[in-house]
Formats: C-alpha cells, sequence, structure tokens
C-alpha cells in the first residue's frame, strides 16, 4: 500500500512540475518577449492548445529520462525499446543552400545519412525532412510520438550495433524547423499572440540540442525562389520587379498594423498575381532573435550560402567541428566538395534589375543591421 501511494503521489508531483514549467514558459515569453497588441490577447490558438494537450503524456515522459550514456547521440530506453531524438537540426531559409549543405555533411562516416536513395530507390534510415516541428504537428495532427518513430529504424541499428554507438549522430535537416509555424495560416493575430515558438518547445525537450543554421542575401533569396517556384510562363526580371512593388507597398501597409515579429511570421494570402507571400521571410533577425532567446549562442553555426558555395573546403571542417564528430582527411573533404551542388534552379534566368535590387536592399537594410549587431558579425550585413 505505501508503494503505491508513493507511486501516486510521484505521478501527481510529476504532472504539477510538468505544468508549472509550461506556465512558466507562458509567463517568462509574455513578459518578456510580447509586443503590447500581443500581451492584450487572451487566448493561445486552438491548434496549439490541442496539440499541447494531445503531447502531455508524451512531454512528461521525455522530459524525465536520461540519456544512455553509450550512446552519442541522444538516445535512451523507453519500456525496453532504445529511442531517440536528432542530435542536430540544419536549418535556414528557402533557397539558401541547405540541402547541398546537407548532402556534404553526411559525408561524414559517423552522420547518418537521411534521405532517399536513388540506388535503392527508397528512403534511408530516415527521412531528411520530417518537417514535424514547424508544419506536420499542426497539418496531420502528428505528436512527439510519432516524430520518436520517425529516428526508430536508426536507434534499432544502433542498438543492433550496425552503426558505431558511442560515434554515430543523426539530424533532422528540415529547413523550415526555423521559422515556420503552419498554425499560424488560419488564427486572427490578436487572437493568436505567439506564445509559444518552435524555440522553446526545443529547448524545453532538448536544451543541449544543436543547430547549424544557413542564410544568403534576402534580396538574392528572394529572386531566386521566385524563379523556383513562380509560373514559367509569366517569369522575368520586369514582372519580378512589378511583384517586389507590389509587395512591398503591402508589406508597409500590414506593418502599420502589425509588429514586425508578427509579420515575420505571417503567411498572408493575397488574391493579386503580384504578391509573393514570402517577402517576410527576410526579416532574419526576427527568427534568429527568438532562437537565441531560448538557446545559448554556442549551440549554433551560422553560415551564409554565400561563403560556403566559394570555400567549402574550409567551412565544411568547422561544421564537423561543431558537430564534435571529428575530422577527415583533406583529400576527403576535398572530394565532397568537388561534388555538384544539390537543389539548385538550373533554369536559365535573368539577372535581377538593378532598380529592383535597390529597393530589396532598402527594404531588408534595417533587418540586417539588427541580424549582424545580434551575431556580432558584419559579414551579415551582405555588404560584399
Amino acid at each position: 500500500m505505501g508503494v503505491k501511494m508513493i507511486k501516486r503521489s510521484y505521478g501527481a508531483l510529476l504532472s504539477i512540475v510538468v505544468f508549472c514549467m509550461l506556465l512558466l514558459l507562458h509567463q517568462m515569453y509574455t513578459d518578456n518577449f510580447m509586443s503590447p497588441l500581443s500581451r492584450s490577447a487572451t487566448h493561445r490558438s486552438r491548434e496549439y492548445v490541442r496539440w499541447l494537450k494531445k503531447s502531455e503524456q508524451e512531454i512528461r515522459n521525455l522530459i524525465t529520462h536520461q540519456y544512455n550514456s553509450t550512446y552519442k547521440n541522444p538516445c535512451w530506453y523507453n519500456n525496453g525499446s532504445l529511442t531517440c531524438l536528432p542530435y542536430f537540426y540544419l536549418a535556414g531559409m528557402p533557397k539558401c543552400g541547405t540541402t547541398d549543405l546537407w548532402s556534404k555533411i553526411t559525408q561524414h562516416p559517423h552522420i547518418t545519412a537521411c534521405g532517399w536513395n536513388p540506388a535503392m530507390r527508397a528512403t534511408t534510415l530516415c527521412r531528411k525532412e520530417p518537417h514535424f516541428w514547424g508544419k506536420h504537428r499542426f497539418k496531420y495532427g502528428e505528436t512527439i510520438h510519432s516524430y520518436l518513430k520517425h529516428w526508430k529504424k536508426f536507434a534499432q541499428q544502433l542498438e543492433d550495433k550496425a552503426l558505431p554507438a558511442s560515434k554515430q549522430i543523426v539530424g533532422d535537416g528540415s529547413a523550415s524547423t526555423f521559422w515556420q509555424l503552419t498554425y499560424r495560416n488560419n488564427v486572427s493575430y490578436r487572437n493568436d499572440p505567439l506564445e509559444y515558438t518552435t524555440a522553446q518547445l526545443i529547448r524545453f525537450i532538448q536544451p543541449q540540442a544543436k543547430f547549424i543554421v544557413i542564410f544568403r542575401n534576402p534580396s538574392e533569396r528572394l529572386y531566386s525562389q521566385y524563379n523556383y517556384q513562380k509560373d514559367r510562363s509569366i517569369k522575368s526580371a520586369d514582372n519580378f520587379h512589378d511583384c517586389i512593388v507590389h509587395s512591398i507597398d503591402k508589406a508597409h501597409v500590414h506593418m502599420k498594423n502589425f509588429t514586425l515579429r508578427e509579420s515575420a511570421y505571417l503567411r498572408r494570402n493575397d488574391e493579386s498575381p503580384l504578391w509573393i507571400p514570402r517577402i517576410f521571410l527576410g526579416f532574419y533577425d526576427v527568427f534568429v532573435t527568438d532562437w537565441l532567446r531560448s538557446f545559448p549562442r554556442n549551440q549554433f553555426l551560422f553560415l551564409r550560402l554565400e561563403d560556403w558555395k566559394k570555400d567549402c573546403v574550409n567551412i565544411l571542417p568547422e561544421v564537423f567541428e561543431f558537430l564534435s564528430v571529428g575530422p577527415i582527411s583533406k583529400e576527403d573533404i576535398a572530394i565532397v566538395c568537388r561534388n555538384e551542388a544539390e537543389n539548385v534552379n538550373k533554369l536559365t534566368k535573368e539577372t535581377m534589375l538593378p532598380r529592383t535590387k535597390l529597393l530589396l536592399d532598402e527594404f531588408y537594410r534595417a533587418s540586417l543591421q539588427r541580424l549582424a549587431f545580434e551575431l556580432d558579425d558584419n559579414r551579415f550585413l551582405w555588404n560584399d
């Protein structure tokens, strides 16, 4: 009887601890990070509340486990089954080179190469981009349990000693983790004060995670995305200029009513064919600030696509050092870096018009100044 009472008391205490931690997260975020408009909001998005309730038990289980020291990757035994989370996250913005960076990082023998294997015509041990944090937990109702199942094959290989347990790691290559919150599509700003970001939730569950983040000049990023996604029949430098004039005008109108932060997380629909919906993604500083509020700076490696394209042979060893996976030979680094870049738009495209570039550079200027200050690195001004 005494043992049962102790177990019940422990369970009740654990529930209280979890609830208090979530409440503290909410209070800290509301007190420190919210705009006056956001602080006036009184309830969270229904989608987020449903997700938190559904995942409560799984979160409880996650925060009470201890990682097994046998494995370099964060893994633990749950009811006799080895369970793992990714050791690192490769994040960034669309059209910033995450696919190519991923393909070269995973050439290291101790980094598991998740993704499609053309020779096998099948996915390897895991998908490169599960898109759990930014999309699927809202769009498809996935829980943390389903995310953990994604790494099951990797865990099995570790347990069967097909992979070296003390050295092998796996990563999540979903770039959307850094910037996307799909649940914001269908909710009112005034009823959705962005109380919990992805950064806060990952910090709550996995405080030692590492992040590799790659950016590019936001003006060039937007033009690349335009050429990648826009209807090919109307694609041109002149059409892009018209789109930018329209989109910047719309963006300024929007930012009169909402904060920059609220605008950056927006996925806004506009019936005009000239609207470019991801123009706000160029405000990199907003996302960086949110992530650095949740994790210390030394758990991030920030890169620029422009540097990566020119100096892969020196940057790739820095990435391996950041991930603590040990070096590989200079010869092997050179071979990896000579491989053709992945996911590059090979269609011929016009050069962006100088007047368009000036408009975009001015639109993003203040954001880049804040970014360079936050990272203490003037390379992120893109003055080169």
